[in-house]
């Protein structure tokens, strides 16, 4: 019997994983952890409570943490990433404090990290897992920093670690507000009309995955048989897109040219993100662009039928 802890569950990647969890071919029982983020008393107890309860009601043989929590991103001050470091250090704690040796032996531990925040500033035109971490801001060295302290503690309770770098995700599930997620901005602004404002010059490009087949590639890393102690993966699509082509496929998708804004332009790393181990996940399921695309464009038109704020523009940070 597999025992999943999903912390994060009410986030984009968290949602797709528990999904996926349980629609995998290997039946899994899958918590979800309740913490209360905006306190961080509340944060830190709620964590110890949750791995607890989690290992004390459990006789499983095999044991799975998707940590797909954070609330950080570029724009973040250094205090919102301490912050998330200091959680990720307390759950770790956690684990240290209520596992036994038998549990910590059977557990892998999957952490959401990010392919853009490690590459930066690598300056390279392919990024793999071979390439030397390069954060170009806070954000990025706060990723890189957890990365390490979760390889420390693998390595110290001798349990399984998976890394994920993860490309720019894309999903039905995105906060239309919120000042990131292109493809939801776009989506947006399609259906309602509204001009798109870019922080971005249109040549730009990025690696876009729809969070579902992420999701999917997650569960298969922490599932493949594999000695080695620590793995670090790349999660992405085969290919980066520009912003210039996602505009053309919005307009052939529906029918309408999209009204683009350049509100300021941001320097921004091309570098192509690749994974060195495309046979892992060669099975993997996974939408087209032109699919995730029609997806976000359906989902928004839906929104539109609830009542919701007005607004100007869409936002899109890229």
């Amino acid at each position: 019997m597999i025992s999943a802890l999903v912390v994060g569950a009410t986030g984009l990647l968290g949602r797709a994983t528990v999904r996926q969890l349980q629609q995998a071919p290997s039946a899994a029982a899958v918590r979800l952890a309740q913490v209360n983020w905006r306190e961080t008393r509340l944060a830190e107890n709620d964590l110890l409570r949750e791995v607890e309860a989690w290992l004390a009601n459990t006789n499983a043989d095999q044991f799975e943490v998707y940590w797909c929590a954070g609330r950080a991103t570029p724009r973040s001050s250094d205090a919102a990433n301490f912050e998330e470091r200091h959680f990720f250090a307390t759950f770790l704690q956690a684990l240290r404090q209520f596992l036994s040796p038998i549990q910590s032996s059977r557990l892998t531990i999957f952490f959401s990290s990010s392919a853009g925040g490690v590459y930066g500033d690598t300056g390279l035109a392919v990024a793999n897992e071979g390439s030397k971490p390069r954060p170009s801001d806070g954000y990025g060295t706060s990723k890189v920093s957890l990365e390490l302290m979760l390889s420390e503690y693998a390595e110290a309770l001798r349990c399984r670690a998976v890394i994920g770098r993860i490309t720019s995700l894309y999903g039905t599930d995105q906060i239309p507000n919120k000042p990131q997620g292109l493809f939801a901005h776009l989506a947006n602004a399609v259906a309602v009309g509204l001009p798109l404002e870019l922080f971005a010059s249109l040549s730009t490009t990025r690696n876009y995955l729809d969070v579902e087949t992420a999701a999917r590639i997650t569960i298969a890393l922490v599932r493949a048989s594999d000695s080695r102690l620590i793995r670090t993966r790349n999660i992405c699509a085969p290919q980066n897109v520009s912003i210039a082509e996602l505009l053309n496929m919005a307009r052939q998708l529906s029918g309408r040219r999209v009204l683009v804004r350049q509100v300021a332009i941001e320097n921004a790393a091309n570098s192509r993100i690749e994974t060195c181990y495309p046979e892992e996940v060669a099975h993997i399921a996974r939408a087209t662009l032109a699919e995730g695309m029609s997806s976000l464009i359906g989902a928004a038109r839906l929104r539109i039928l609830t009542p919701t704020t007005g607004g100007s523009s869409a936002r899109a940070f890229a």
